[in-house]
């Protein structure tokens, strides 16, 4: 039986009725298989039921029951008849478009029109195949012909994803698919899955829905979407809410650059340690680096350029446009001296470089700032790599606008090298974090070439509370500002409720801090907040002491049963932390690991 799906929209009962009778008339005129079971509820003598099949340009009619007629006769529009007699028996006329009419001869000799059909040019259209998936296939799917908002056909994908539409042509068609919440297994894992699109149908007929997440609906149920949609986009019938993009591996990480503005969550711990074979610039790229300084150059003045030099290819006084000569002193460290009398002021270095891992792309940049929320849940990252020497804002997320909101999360054993602006967790925070960590492990490096770093953030415009760092390898830096919690705070800046602990260490050209590099200031004496913070280091010589309102205490007075009774109301008994005997007070949601 030819079949059509139509979903019910809430249509009045009058336009069901006009609906209902359309919908008939078109079955009827376009059906495949038509039955017709004539019996004493219909007509007072013929007892039958007659089915019509459209054949190859014409039609078939076949006897299913007989109780009371003699011979049943077929008529053509050409006038062509074909006669069949017994229940089984079928005829076929082929006639071309046109009305065909099956008619009843009685035991009486009296005859009686059973039903007529009629093909038209629709009913010998085109028939349109193809496929829908996010590999696997979807099953399920529904996908309908629309042209001028009218439903030419319509179809329901079957196990394999196949669909097929029965249409008069492809004229101004468009196909439109709605999975309708459909479950889909995706990295196996099977989830309810939501996703619409509309096409043209002169193109391909195949839908794959490539970029999908996992999100929360509004009953915090996981669910499968399309990042192609929009919150309340899905069709008429199947409006969902959604919250937050469900993070459960680096990849899922690393795409929420696809979509800075989104709430994102983390399903679970996160080992990012794939991230050191990350985006390699191979040997022999060409890179190109323009330094400027006051008053020249002299010779023998050194520079560093931010990659491992292969080859020099040029060094160009770009004042004047000629050459200047260079020594090579370190291949390894990038390290060029000028070899010139003339003091060029604006030099342009251009050279090939060995291979270099780049790894993980912070999220956001200085250019397109993250401003959505991250909820750790939690959970935490391990095992990140970063290795961007000549690029600023370089951290988990390089930089977050106000609206940004990051919290319960932490971060473990990773590498990571930047320009300036350098934070484990951010480059540069304008937003708010919360009940965040760090921890910076034996053999592990932070590295910058310039201004601004620190453990957890590099610098400082938003809020940053209840939060800690502990630094057992090696924070590094050519530039000042630089401390074990964050390298700058600038005046808008507030740091609350919490501590930084080094047991490695951080270097710097000055500005140096275990805590706070530097809390800026200005002429009218604003400066950024800084409360209720502490750090170690008062007993050791090595950790750096800064001139913010953050408290260096004995590395004793941190550990549990011997806290400094200020950072034991401060930060042990903060509702955030919990205190640990013999050990430094851990974040709350730590203890439910």
């Amino acid at each position: 039986m030819f079949e059509k799906l139509y979903k019910n929209n809430g249509i009045s009962p009058v336009i069901g009725v006009i609906l209902l009778v359309a919908v008939t008339v078109a079955l009827i005129s376009l059906a495949t298989v038509i039955v017709f079971d004539i019996g004493s509820d219909v007509s007072d003598t013929a007892d039958a039921t007659v089915q019509l099949s459209e054949s190859e340009n014409g039609v078939q009619a076949s006897i299913i029951r007989n109780e009371n007629v003699n011979e049943f006769i077929l008529k053509g529009p050409d006038g062509s008849e074909s006669i069949i007699n017994n229940v089984g028996e079928s005829t076929t006329i082929v006639d071309g478009e046109g009305t065909y009419t099956v008619i009843a001869i009685l035991e009486d000799g009296s005859e009686e029109v059973l039903t007529s059909t009629i093909i038209s040019s629709s009913s010998t259209g085109e028939t349109l195949t193809g496929t829908v998936s996010t590999n696997p296939p979807i099953e399920g799917a529904i996908v309908e012909a629309i042209r001028n908002e009218e439903i030419i056909d319509s179809d329901t994908t079957d196990s394999e994803g196949v669909y097929t539409l029965d249409v008069d042509n492809t004229d101004e068609l468009e196909i439109f698919i709605d999975t309708q919440g459909v479950e889909v297994e995706i990295n196996g894992e099977t989830k309810e899955f939501y996703g619409s699109v509309t096409q043209q149908a002169t193109g391909s007929l195949d839908i794959e829905f490539t970029d999908v997440s996992a999100r929360l609906d509004s009953d915090n149920n996981e669910i499968w979407v399309s990042n192609d949609v929009s919150e309340g986009e899905i069709s008429d019938d199947y409006l969902i809410e959604f919250s937050s993009i469900v993070i459960s591996n680096v990849e899922d990480l690393q795409n929420i650059n696809n979509d800075l503005s989104a709430n994102y969550l983390l399903k679970n711990d996160i080992d990012a340690s794939e991230t050191v074979n990350w985006n390699v610039l191979q040997s022999g790229t060409e890179m190109t680096e323009e330094k400027f300084t006051f008053g020249g150059f002299d010779k023998g003045e050194q520079i560093e350029l931010p990659y491992h030099i292969q080859e020099i290819k040029s060094v160009v006084d770009t004042d004047t446009g000629e050459d200047v000569n260079i020594i090579i002193i370190s291949n390894e460290d990038g390290i060029i001296e000028i070899d010139t009398e003339s003091e060029p002021e604006d030099i342009k270095i251009t050279y090939t470089i060995e291979e270099h891992v780049l790894g993980f792309k912070p999220i956001g940049n200085e250019d397109n700032a993250f401003t959505g929320t991250l909820d750790g849940q939690g959970y935490e990252i391990e095992g990140l790599t970063i290795d961007r020497p000549d690029e600023d804002n370089i951290g988990l997320l390089g930089n977050t606008g106000d609206s940004s909101e990051i919290e319960n999360i932490g971060m473990v054993n990773y590498n990571i090298h930047g320009n300036s602006d350098v934070g484990g967790l951010v480059g540069t925070n304008n937003g708010e974090i919360y009940n965040t960590y760090i921890e910076l492990i034996e053999d592990n490096t932070m590295s910058s070439d310039n201004p601004r770093m620190g453990g957890l953030v590099g610098k400082n415009n938003g809020i940053i509370s209840t939060s800690y760092s502990i630094i057992q390898g090696e924070i590094k830096s050519s530039g000042n500002y630089i401390g074990g919690f964050v390298g700058l705070n600038q005046i808008e800046g507030t740091i609350s409720n919490s501590y930084s602990i080094t047991e490695g260490t951080i270097s710097g050209s000055s500005q140096t801090s275990g805590f706070l590099g530097f809390n800026d200031a200005n002429l009218s004496g604003d400066s950024g907040t800084v409360e209720n913070s502490y750090y170690n280091g008062a007993d050791d010589e090595n950790i750096p002491s800064g001139t913010d309102d953050s408290v260096q205490l004995i590395k004793e007075d941190m550990l549990g049963d011997n806290y400094d009774n200020e950072f034991e109301t401060d930060i042990v008994n903060n509702n955030s932390f919990i205190g640990i005997t013999n050990d430094y007070p851990i974040l709350e949601w730590q203890n439910n690991e």
